[in-house]
């Protein structure tokens, strides 16, 4: 269970840093703002999907993290 818990958690918090500096800047109408969000979908979309193969591929997780590495 610790690679799945170290790879969901480890999105979902980067997501929830990208979403407070975009609040915290004020950045949610500027071209910035819009890339971070851009970020956080496309960082769900990996976790959602990640999600969905794990039946499938067992190991997807330890895959994960060593692609990271």
């Amino acid at each position: 269970m610790e690679p799945k818990y170290a790879v969901i958690m480890g999105m979902t918090c980067y997501i929830h840093r990208i979403y407070k500096e975009i609040i915290e800047k004020k950045m949610q109408n500027d071209i910035s703002g819009r890339i971070l969000f851009r970020t956080m979908l496309e960082t769900y979309i990996n976790l959602k999907y990640i999600m969905q193969q794990e039946a499938e591929v067992p190991d997807i997780y330890e895959r994960f993290k060593a692609y990271g590495n």
